[in-house]
């Protein structure tokens, strides 16, 4: 056996043990206890948020909203700073996973059911596709980067449209959070997230109609 898959087996081994650690532990703490470390942690309390939402993002069964929603109660507008950071590192960590050890793990990370997700995803995934999902879909970096990992797309194209593209948003989400009332925040949120997550489906459909009809008439 080769250094280099002696290595590849070690990281294999390393990332899954991490997924059923941290699965173990939220099963046996709790999610309460995990929110409430969270909120007892002073200024480490960001740190933590941040490490536990890129986790969310890489073990793709592990629910992320949870510690969402825990992030705007302790720490209100800045929560979107910390969403755009996770997901900044979620972004080059998935895409190297599927990239370097293949389906295997990206199927053991995110599960049989989900990986139907990915695949349906890299199928479509190029340089105006990822474009439109990162502008609509920015937070929504685990399906999004591995899928991009299993693609011919060069990792600077693909990191610097990740970083880029979801900044607008981020920007106009932070400016404007203060202006809507409080016990509103989370229902526009989710309205607003709901309504981006459809838009890059119907992209998809009209430029699947389009591209037929286009070939039909070659």
């Amino acid at each position: 056996m080769s250094k280099k898959e002696v290595i590849r087996k070690a990281l294999l081994l390393i990332i899954t043990s991490i997924s059923g650690v941290f699965l173990y532990v939220q099963k046996l703490v709790g999610l309460a206890k995990i929110q409430q470390l969270v909120a007892e942690s002073g200024v480490w309390g960001p740190v933590i948020l941040i490490f536990l939402i890129v986790l969310t993002h890489i073990f793709a069964p592990i629910q992320g909203s949870p510690f969402v929603i825990l992030g705007f109660a302790l720490f209100g507008k800045w929560t979107i700073i910390y969403l755009s950071l996770a997901t900044a590192i979620s972004s080059f960590t998935n895409f190297w996973i599927a990239r370097k050890f293949g389906r295997d793990l990206v199927v053991r990370l995110v599960g049989k059911g989900a990986m139907s997700k990915v695949d349906h995803i890299a199928a479509h995934e190029g340089v105006k596709v990822l474009i439109v999902m990162r502008f609509f879909q920015g937070y929504i970096s685990d399906f999004i980067s591995y899928a991009a990992g299993f693609t011919s797309i060069k990792f600077p194209v693909y990191y610097l449209i990740s970083l880029i593209v979801p900044i607008p948003w981020t920007v106009i989400m932070f400016i404007f959070f203060d202006w809507l009332p409080q016990q509103q925040i989370f229902g526009w949120m989710l309205a607003l997230g709901a309504v981006f997550f459809v838009i890059p489906p119907i992209y998809y459909y009209l430029k699947h109609r389009f591209t037929k009809k286009h070939i039909e008439h070659v």
